[in-house]
């Protein structure tokens, strides 16, 4: 187990270098960029204060004095959070009243930081850095130490202000218009109650610091915590600066379009098969593989486009009477709104593939169905076009979901063989 513990703070003191190591690269041509220069900080604060925990005995041996590494890694947690919360407030609501209360943030910032370093000064170390208890490294695998007023102060500080940027920052990912922001805000919100999670946990070692494999369990879980929270919420902040520049918003959409068109897949096979000639070209994903990443953002235009032409020549075959019925049936199954109308879109579709299938060639419905129906058409939008047509293919029977993987998109294949 402390192997694993040890592995993973290494691991993740590496990663939050590169990326602090990264980030300084990014601050030599953007000197002026005040919140670029924030950012920095806070990442190559994070990056040293993560890097400190598996060092700590050594470093505590060669300075003579035990719990350096602590204080300072608390001092530069405190440091992080004000730090992190400051770029927040400035990158969501730029102006003066911002910066007064970003301000007022540093002063108790610099006060905590300031009661932690002379209450650690004042107070006498419960070991001498000589003991065998601590030269042994059991005082820094089993217990926290007991609770000085520094750990006192860190975890009133960390109980007031993280649960403030986690809302902060969960608050902003609902509203947050680019994929990238919205994951980048939800990590960082992660992070966030990961870290009050782990203010929770060593208050309960405070607690249980009499009986030694509790402490010893919990303290190992406190580790894995912290390191954890540390490397979610650097990773989000470095997505929230460097987004663009990866193009993480072009991979999102990539993936959003590849997963709407395999929901659509059923829809758009069963409308081919009744009208293959609004077919561009192939099916989406012949033999069954996946349609790739790059070619899906043009694959779900050409999908939705079929559907819709499709839509056009099923027209003539819908039935007023099959919709009123669906209609009802919906009802009944306690549907409304989207999605009883969705439902009663699919089933009216799968009635005209039905048609197509068996009637003769000029025989036709006198009352039809407008499809798509009325709301999506006026929608004017893409997105809401496409969601629409998901939500109808999500209601279609599962028998005309069944698609055969190899067909073509005009051939039916087993799938046509099975609605016969």
């Amino acid at each position: 187990m402390d192997d694993i513990l040890l592995a993973a703070g290494a691991a993740t003191a590496l990663i939050s270098l590169g990326l602090a190591a990264g980030k300084l690269w990014d601050l030599v041509h953007h000197r002026q960029d005040r919140l670029r220069r924030l950012l920095g900080l806070t990442l190559a604060m994070g990056a040293f204060a993560v890097s400190l925990q598996p060092v700590s005995a050594r470093v505590d041996r060669l300075l003579g004095l035990l719990d350096v590494c602590r204080l300072v890694g608390n001092v530069l947690a405190v440091a992080i959070v004000a730090t992190g919360h400051a770029f927040l407030l400035h990158t969501l609501h730029p102006g003066p009243a911002t910066r007064r209360r970003v301000r007022t943030q540093y002063l108790i910032m610099a006060a905590c930081a300031a009661a932690l370093i002379g209450s650690y000064a004042l107070a006498p170390s419960p070991y001498r850095i000589d003991d065998p208890f601590v030269r042994g490294g059991q005082y820094y695998a089993s217990v926290h130490p007991p609770p000085t007023p520094y750990l006192v102060v860190y975890l009133g500080y960390m109980l007031w202000l993280l649960p403030q940027v986690g809302r902060l920052c969960a608050r902003y990912a609902r509203v947050a218009r680019r994929h990238t922001v919205r994951l980048a805000l939800r990590m960082i919100a992660a992070g966030c109650f990961l870290n009050f999670a782990n203010v929770g946990l060593k208050l309960t070692n405070l607690a249980v610091r009499d009986q030694p494999a509790v402490s010893s369990m919990l303290y190992r879980l406190t580790f894995l915590t912290y390191a954890v929270a540390v490397l979610v919420m650097v990773v989000g902040v470095m997505i929230l600066a460097w987004g663009r520049w990866l193009r993480l918003d072009q991979l999102a959409e990539h993936v959003q379009a590849r997963r709407a068109c395999r929901r659509l897949r059923p829809l758009w096979a069963l409308v081919a098969e009744a009208a293959p000639q609004v077919t561009l070209g192939d099916g989406p994903a012949p033999g069954g593989r996946p349609v790739a990443l790059p070619g899906a953002r043009m694959r779900l235009i050409r999908m939705t486009t079929e559907i819709l032409d499709g839509y056009a020549e099923l027209r003539p075959r819908t039935n007023r009477r099959i919709a009123d019925e669906a209609r009802a049936a919906a009802g009944r199954r306690g549907l409304t709104g989207e999605r009883l109308e969705a439902a009663v879109e699919a089933r009216v579709v799968t009635e005209a593939v039905a048609a197509v299938r068996s009637s003769a060639p000029g025989e036709v419905r006198t009352e039809v169905v407008d499809l798509p129906s009325a709301r999506a058409a006026d929608a004017g939008d893409a997105g809401a076009e496409v969601a629409w047509l998901i939500a109808v293919a999500a209601h279609l029977p599962a028998v005309d979901r069944s698609v055969d993987r190899g067909a073509g998109p005009g051939g039916g294949g087993a799938r046509a063989q099975v609605a016969q």
